[in-house]
């Protein structure tokens, strides 16, 4: 074949070929058209299921809140459904048609297998099924939102032997906090006194169709809602359900960085039920510490850590490169003395405390404080403020501001 020939050639069958690519696109375009069309005006493709879901309306089950109180589906909310041949689920997202509804209606690819069916929202809230039990987690910082809870804060579930209709039970109750005062909130930690567990993984289990949720004994003691400098002041924070047996912290940070402290006794008042709000009586907002304080990790002995002073100081603390902790083997099984000693800062400080602490609780403690100047010995009450697997923080209850970093391992 000839240059000019072959030339020719290869130009016919490249136009060919885009020629039928083209009919190929637009053949593959109409039939997505199609598809979507075989549903009526509703967008979904051919193939795709609908499930109602319809939330529960005890005054704490809300994704959002409407005007006239009801509790409705929001924009964007999924959820996530399984059955014995779906054991890690499928998500299916609301129709934007059903933002502000008591029942939305929920799209996605249809699901294979046969009931019971088991749905949660939100939709990441539950990573599997196993025989009638979800695994779910519920996260350690809660977002805000005005008047409402933060997206994703609670949990809801459903259980049914058709998938086309499924009716949600919310898991979770509320605590309403309302305080007075011109300070705007960054954020607002709950804190309980006992062992249980506030966030973490866990099990929603149904028995006689009626879901129960158990969260491990490893799961956080402590949740934060984040505030977002919010000028509101009421803020609800979704809980699991039970009985704070020894009470609450609430630690409250304001946006100029100072912490406020507020505690709830224990109190038959003060229990948690599923789907219901409790609200917490009014308090004014007065700043107590500096959030720089329950922010410091290093062991030691700090100054200025009431909000009103000027500066922290945190000259006597634990420095990883210089610094020993000493704790004598003699010491009482009641009692924890541990040291902080830098012979090259010239100090060593000791703080004797009980061995067994709770956040809010008030104790008599003892304050060593030897350097080169000499020696000097503290004894006076102070509040544990904050405690963490490896440390506690307290602080000295006449607001002198002094207060120390204590480890507890």
């Amino acid at each position: 074949m000839r240059m000019k020939e072959m030339n020719r050639f290869y130009i016919l069958a490249v136009a060919a070929l885009a020629l039928l690519a083209s009919c190929q696109q637009r053949e593959e375009d109409q039939a997505l058209r199609d598809r979507r069309q075989a549903d009526g005006q509703t967008g979904r493709l051919a193939g795709q299921i609908v499930i109602t879901g319809t939330l529960e309306q005890g005054t704490a089950s809300k994704t959002a809140l409407a005007a006239n109180g009801k509790v409705v589906w929001k924009a964007g909310d999924r959820i996530k459904v399984f059955n014995a041949s779906n054991p890690e689920g499928m998500e299916y997202v609301l129709e934007e048609s059903s933002a502000g509804t008591v029942k939305g209606r929920f799209v996605g690819n249809a699901i294979s297998g046969d009931a019971p069916f088991y749905a949660v929202y939100p939709a990441d809230a539950a990573s599997s099924l196993s025989g009638s039990t979800l695994s779910v987690s519920l996260p350690d910082v809660q977002d805000y939102a005005s008047a409402s809870f933060g997206e994703g804060a609670s949990l809801s579930v459903a259980s049914g032997l058709s998938v086309s209709s499924l009716d949600f039970q919310n898991m979770l109750g509320a605590v309403a906090f309302t305080y007075t005062g011109s300070k705007n909130l960054r954020s607002i930690r709950v804190q309980t006194k006992g062992a249980e567990p506030l966030c973490g993984s866990g099990e929603v289990s149904f028995k006689n169709d009626e879901p129960s949720l158990s969260l491990d004994a490893s799961g956080s003691t402590g949740l934060t809602l984040e505030c977002s400098g919010s000028k509101d002041r009421t803020f609800y924070m979704m809980l699991p359900p039970g009985v704070f047996r020894k009470g609450f912290t609430v630690l409250m940070e304001d946006t100029d960085g100072n912490v406020m402290f507020k505690e709830a006794r224990a109190s038959e008042s003060n229990v948690v039920e599923r789907s219901t709000i409790l609200t917490m009586p009014p308090f004014g907002y007065e700043a107590q510490y500096k959030a720089a304080f329950l922010n410091a990790d290093a062991y030691g002995f700090y100054t200025g850590t009431d909000a009103s002073a000027t500066r922290m100081d945190a000259k006597f603390t634990y420095n990883a490169e210089s610094s020993q902790l000493a704790a004598p083997a003699t010491q009482s099984k009641s009692t924890r003395y541990v040291r902080v000693q830098d012979w090259n800062a010239g100090f060593a400080v000791g703080m004797t405390t009980p061995s067994t602490l709770v956040v809010g609780q008030e104790y008599d403690a003892t304050l060593d404080l030897m350097q080169d100047s000499g020696r000097s010995t503290v004894e006076g009450k102070f509040r544990v403020i904050k405690i963490s697997d490896d440390a506690a923080w307290l602080s000295a209850s006449d607001g002198s501001g002094a207060a120390f970093i204590q480890p507890l391992k």
